[in-house]
């Protein structure tokens, strides 16, 4: 991986800039006063006008709000507990590891769910610095409108990456569970993105592992900056420069199959012969975009930077809390037996898998990945259910603490696998039961139209890595281990330390001949 050599002074953008632009120290000095001096009076001058309470406001000589944004990145959650008892069912505004953001009480969420003037996209370009070059696969959002469910495709790759992964012995072995899962979902991924070759190419495959991480950690340093800051600033962060690389390598990878394909094509209308297809979403934008130009090695990104790590969060964390239940996990063995034995690799099939689904659904609840979901930012000024105003260029986030109420949720902070099984009993509430359903009370996926469009795809590839993984192996925590999620800001990820025992089964059916 490239980085910027910051051994060599000349190859700093500050120290260049100064030196030839003749800079010298007085004026140097007098720069970082009146940034200072102009970061103090628009604060002064933003706190003003809000009306929303601010709960963590920076002090007034803390340069770009770093010690403030730090702190909050490192105690968020015990912030947000404390801004919540302060402001009960009201808005409130923060300062976080993003910026100032308004915390909305989880009752706005359906008034706001689609709500024209608050857009989705532009708070990922201002939080991932979308115009900064090695963030360009967070410039557009991934249209997963095409991410076809072609679960037999899927369930012969789960076969070959979990084998792959935990192997064949049938004594216990200690696994991390976290890169082994990565590794899985990645494959699985890549099959439907690209093809039954590419999905085994290592090269890409750490590519697709990697990038997504990197891009989270970089920008976070990168958030400390102030906006307007950002694009100069991204010049001197090594950590930009391995993010630029890691694009650049995607589209070396990603071209060449791309020409082949299309060169294949045009022999064929040549010849007069049948056109190859080929069911992957590589294929589906070519169709998309009838020859119109786009850049293939930055939309692949984009589907793994939106698809990849999300999933292996959520996968990794039901197989945890499977781990120790084994009298669950028999009986979602026993229910993929039935399943599976009656319809096959359908999809019909995996909406049938109702216990797995809820299992699924609470292991998300109760470790969702974000604390405050929903982000959006206002592109005209909106009025809120309570009357108050959130005014153009704010953003806001809605908090998720529904996803514990006990007035919701029975015993809400226990992991209960049949909970959402009993939901689509009841029927003034299955419509909520699904995995894949949104609601005030299950921030999961986010909510309204702007909900996670590839939740649909991302259910049936859990489901499927599920059926391999539960049927072909025994699973425990490793002796001693206690899993810890890990939170930085409003980010809730399962425990990157995780330890699991793994042994190889004989299941009651071969889910691979089916």
């Amino acid at each position: 991986m490239a980085y910027a050599n910051t051994d060599d002074p000349t190859s700093n953008p500050w120290t260049k800039f100064t030196s030839e632009q003749g800079l010298d120290a007085p004026q140097l000095v007098y720069l970082a006063l009146a940034l200072l001096l102009a970061g103090v009076s628009i604060r002064a001058i933003t706190n003003k006008e809000s009306k929303f309470p601010y709960v963590n406001p920076p002090k007034a000589m803390d340069l770009f709000s770093k010690a403030c944004k730090k702190h909050f990145a490192e105690n968020a959650s015990t912030i947000l507990a404390h801004a919540r008892s302060l402001y009960p069912m009201q808005p409130f505004k923060m300062m976080t590891d993003a910026g100032e953001v308004i915390i909305l009480p989880a009752q706005f969420a359906n008034e706001i769910r689609n709500e024209a003037g608050l857009h989705f996209m532009q708070t990922v370009d201002r939080d991932f610095h979308a115009s900064v070059p090695g963030f360009e696969p967070f410039a557009a959002g991934s249209n997963s409108d095409n991410l076809i469910q072609i679960t037999e495709p899927l369930s012969a790759e789960a076969s070959f990456a979990t084998q792959l992964r935990f192997g064949t012995s049938t004594e216990w072995q200690e696994f991390s569970l976290i890169p082994e899962i990565l590794d899985v979902v990645a494959r699985l991924s890549s099959r439907v993105f690209l093809g039954d070759q590419l999905c085994r190419d290592e090269a890409w495959l750490e590519i697709t592992k990697t990038y997504t991480m990197s891009a989270f950690n970089v920008a976070n340093e990168l958030r400390l900056y102030p906006t307007w800051l950002r694009s100069f600033a991204h010049w001197a962060i090594p950590g930009c420069a391995m993010l630029r690389s890691q694009v650049a390598r995607a589209r070396t990878v990603i071209a060449p199959v791309l020409e082949r394909r299309r060169a294949a094509r045009q022999e064929a209308l040549a010849a007069g012969t049948p056109v190859p297809t080929f069911n992957d979403a590589l294929d589906w934008v070519e169709e998309e975009t009838q020859g119109r130009p786009y850049d293939s090695g930055v939309f692949q990104l984009i589907l793994s930077t939106a698809a990849i790590h999300t999933t292996t969060d959520l996968l990794s964390e039901t197989l945890l809390q499977l781990a120790g239940r084994p009298e669950l996990m028999a009986q979602l063995r026993q229910e993929v037996v039935e399943v599976l034995t009656a319809s096959g690799w359908k999809k019909t099939s995996l909406f049938n898998l109702k216990l797995m689904d809820s299992v699924i659904k609470d292991a998300q609840r109760l470790k969702p990945m974000t604390i405050a979901s929903m982000g959006r930012m206002a592109t005209q000024d909106v009025k809120l259910p309570n009357g108050e105003t959130l005014r153009k260029g704010q953003r806001c986030l809605v908090d998720t603490s529904q996803m514990r109420d006990a007035d919701i949720y029975e015993k809400p902070d226990e992991f209960d696998g049949y909970r959402f099984e009993r939901m689509r009993n009841d029927a003034a509430k299955q419509n909520q039961a699904h995995l894949v359903s949104t609601g005030p009370a299950h921030l999961g996926f986010g909510h309204g139209q702007h909900a996670c469009p590839g939740r649909f795809f991302a259910a049936n590839e859990i489901k499927v890595a599920l059926c391999h993984l539960i049927m072909k192996y025994d699973w425990k925590l490793a002796p001693g281990y206690t899993p810890m999620p890990l939170g930085y800001g409003f980010s809730l990820g399962v425990d990157q330390s995780a330890q699991v025992m793994v042994r190889r089964r004989t299941p009651k059916i071969d889910i691979d001949a089916i």
